[in-house]
């Protein structure tokens, strides 16, 4: 029986989570109708490693995705388990053991994006031995701007191909 009870005493360490990004982060000029500036699509992708070789169900992803060099934040999400699995399918939640998962941020800015990017969040989930997993971070990533100006012709008028002025 004390067999038995020093068992049931130790209880391994629960999963670990490390986070970093896809570098550099990009933000490409979106155009509609030919010429007309729509703004910049910004993406980055969370790279969320598994390193003590237990499996982790993610229950929720919350991040801020902020341009340092503009101020502005671009996108402020929190999902829950369901969201995603919405958004990135049906197996998203599951970190195997030992593995790496890519969730692709996307965000839009009507400004230029300026960069570099801080992106902060937190993970939260539960490993196959049923104790809470937890990862916060706070990761900076450079950001290529692509924008190489509007097509010629379309349907906006002007020098910037933009009816709300030049971006």
């Amino acid at each position: 029986m004390v067999f038995f009870v020093l068992l049931a005493g130790c209880t391994p360490d629960p999963a670990e989570l490390g986070v970093s990004l896809v570098e550099p982060a990009t933000a490409n000029a979106q155009y509609f109708h030919g010429n007309c500036f729509a703004g910049f699509s910004v993406g980055v992708g969370l790279r969320i490693r598994e390193t003590r070789g237990i499996e982790v169900v993610i229950s929720r992803l919350a991040y801020r995705v902020r341009d340092r060099g503009t101020g502005q934040v671009l996108a402020d999400e929190s999902l829950d388990g369901r969201s995603l699995e919405e958004r990135y399918g049906g197996s998203a939640r599951l970190v195997r053991a030992g593995e790496t998962k890519t969730f692709p941020l996307a965000a839009i800015s009507s400004e230029r994006p300026e960069g570099p990017l801080a992106v902060q969040g937190e993970i939260e989930g539960m490993d196959e031995n049923e104790q809470r997993v937890f990862a916060a971070f706070d990761l900076p990533a450079e950001l290529t701007v692509n924008d190489p100006g509007p097509p010629a012709g379309g349907a906006c008028s002007g020098p910037s191909g933009s009816p709300f002025g030049p971006h």
